[in-house]
């Protein structure tokens, strides 16, 4: 029986060595852009950052929502993933173009120098 436990044993060894070899080898090729692997790993990265724009829009568009609800615009500022450009216009469409307790139309600078 320790015959065939030992064959067992070093037949499990060389899988698995051969697993981790083909994995290294994996991770250390250069990638040619024409391999059907390089095309489905750049599909799959695209894919995620679509999902992570999307992810923040969303998130944008909830805090911008909060933002208008509970009339301060400065809520939640610090949540924003402001590494994706679309969720600070998100943000941006948001805010008021007249901010609360700004009267624009009152103001002597709004109506140019008097004389």
């Amino acid at each position: 029986m320790s015959l065939f436990g030992n064959v067992f044993k070093v037949g499990v060894a060389a899988v698995a060595a051969a697993g981790v070899t083909a994995w290294i080898s994996a991770k250390t090729a250069p990638e040619d852009p024409d391999s059907f692997r390089y095309q489905v790993r750049q599909y799959l990265r695209d894919a995620s950052a679509a999902g992570e724009e999307a992810k923040a829009v969303r998130q944008a568009e909830l805090i911008s929502r909060f933002q208008g609800n509970v009339n301060d615009y400065d809520a939640l500022r610090a949540e924003i993933n402001h590494a994706v450009p679309a969720a600070d216009e998100t943000i941006a469409r948001a805010l008021p173009s007249n901010p609360p307790g700004v009267d624009i139309g009152s103001s002597s600078k709004a109506n140019g120098p008097t004389q």
